[in-house]
């Protein structure tokens, strides 16, 4: 485990090396993102998959997620409890300190944290999980207006904090998702979200996805649109810049959607890691979206 930790440390820190200087990545937002990177890699070295209590009774059969049945529904995902809290807590003490508008916004939901439970401007971790596992638009509008200068700040917390958690249940049901197979369905297999980037690997090109939400990285078909299945090579382009070697975005004409993917084949010197890939890649959300294509979910940071 301790080795596993010292490479997954070294990745990281290779990854972020790599991408400063970027000019469409400023240097506060990098920090932003390695700071908190680093206290979720902490975070997963000390959970267990003892932490949480699966819900067994609640996941599918095997023979409805075959057909497509997202393995465990958000609805079911069960909550990291004390250690999700104290990852909420060191993500939220780190902002209170950049000295920023954010460090604003951050501690006024310090403050919401010490109000009594119960009341309307009251905050607590566990609902925060429970809103974004529920896609809850009302409570993160209502924190929206309390924060007008940092309006994604809760999202950012909810997703940011459970990501450790995510990694431990990804490891708990590693035999129940089929790693090994390819997923056919345009969706996470195991919470049924979309997905955020994927990457080209090996001789072969095998084509993998990172979902949006809970951070699985499972095997896609090659070729084809996520979203709505398209094959037809007509109605499916490519879209590349110069600036981004390694990068490209993969376009649908008939759902008019797009995907981000990775490959580094060529380029045995460059590091990826999903949720950085996506930062690093912004330019081609921009190209994209500029050419009329949508982006199926937020940005790994919930921005």
């Amino acid at each position: 485990m301790k080795s596993q930790h010292a490479r997954e440390h070294r990745l990281l820190e290779d990854k972020l090396a790599s991408m400063r200087g970027r000019e469409w990545i400023p240097d506060e937002l990098l920090d932003l993102v390695a700071q908190t990177s680093r206290i979720q890699l902490r975070a997963c070295a000390v959970m267990t998959t003892a932490s949480f209590a699966l819900p067994k009774d609640r996941m599918a059969s095997e023979q409805t997620h075959r057909q497509g049945a997202a393995l465990l529904p958000l609805e079911h995902i069960p909550l990291p409890g004390r250690r999700g809290a104290l990852v909420f807590r060191k993500i939220l003490d780190m902002l209170r300190l950049r000295g920023d508008s954010l460090s604003v916004s951050a501690e006024e939901i310090h403050r919401a944290l010490s109000r009594k439970a119960g009341t309307e401007s009251s905050l607590r971790p566990a609902q925060a999980f429970t809103a974004l596992l529920r896609n809850d638009a009302a409570f993160f509008g209502f924190w929206a207006k309390r924060l007008p200068d940092a309006p994604a700040l809760p999202r950012f917390l909810a997703l940011s904090s459970l990501a450790p958690s995510f990694a431990r249940l990804h490891a708990a049901l590693a035999d129940r998702l089929h790693m090994h197979e390819i997923w056919p369905h345009g969706h996470c297999p195991l919470c049924g979200s979309p997905p955020l980037i994927g990457r080209l690997t090996g001789k072969k090109g095998s084509r993998y996805h990172s979902c949006s939400l809970c951070r699985l990285e499972y095997r896609a078909p090659r070729l084809g649109c996520p979203f709505c299945g398209e094959h037809g090579s007509d109605r499916l382009g490519v879209f590349s810049a110069d600036t981004q070697p390694g990068y490209a975005a993969h376009v649908c004409r008939t759902c008019k959607s797009y995907i981000k993917l990775a490959d580094f084949r060529e380029y045995t010197d460059r590091t990826s890691l999903p949720v950085l890939d996506d930062l690093e890649s912004l330019p081609l959300d921009m190209l994209a979206q500029q050419e009329g294509f949508a982006r199926r979910s937020s940005s790994a940071w919930g921005f």
